[in-house]
């Protein structure tokens, strides 16, 4: 409330608390709130400034920009650094406890993500064998890579798997039409039969 008083109504107030006037009747004069012209008022005999001062305290942040250069030159050199880490290492060489959200909020800003690598299925099997030499570290894009050909496993061996079925229910259907008489046949049979009766009868 007392940053919405006008210069003037200050002015005002500080006049007629020098001229002796109460400040419950200055406050019932202008009808203002008690509290905000005694506030005014000893704000005026403290420091003798009669304007509002400036409000809000420091908003510089903690994380200057010496040190998100430091950080981001850190994970250009080890990019599987953790938040926790650079938390640490920031608390270690500046002695300034940053929140790890902080940091995430500052690489965000240089377009950095830290994410967990994808890990590969179990039941993945390809033809590559690495050797007794070859480093075994998964990547994020040697993970997704591994991600995609284990797609394209499974899809191939769903699709081995419906022509199988495919040809099992051929195969059942030739054997039973096998089996089962033709009625083409029964019919010129017994038409037969039925010619001969007649001329026997004849």
């Amino acid at each position: 409330m007392a940053n919405q008083i006008s210069e003037i109504q200050r002015e005002i107030i500080i006049n007629k608390c020098l001229k002796g006037i109460s400040v419950t009747a200055i406050a019932h004069l202008l009808s203002l709130p008690r509290i905000t012209v005694s506030n005014i008022v000893n704000k005026f005999l403290k420091t003798g400034v009669v304007k509002c001062g400036l409000c809000g305290g420091n908003t510089r942040g903690k994380f200057i920009e010496q040190q998100k250069e430091a950080t981001k030159r850190r994970i250009d050199d080890n990019c599987i650094l953790k938040l926790k880490q650079l938390q640490e290492k920031v608390l270690l060489e500046y002695n300034v406890n940053l929140n790890i959200s902080t940091i995430d909020r500052c690489l965000q800003k240089f377009h950095y993500t830290l994410k967990a690598l994808v890990p590969v299925p179990k039941n993945f099997k390809s033809s590559r064998k690495p050797s007794d030499n070859t480093n075994i570290t998964s990547t994020p894009e040697s993970a997704a890579t591994d991600v995609k050909d284990s797609r394209n496993y499974q899809t191939n061996k769903m699709d081995n798997s419906n022509i199988q079925q495919a040809d099992h229910l051929l195969e059942t259907h030739t054997n039973e039409s096998k089996h089962k008489p033709d009625s083409n046949v029964q019919k010129k049979d017994h038409t037969k039969k039925t010619r001969i009766t007649m001329i026997e009868t004849n």
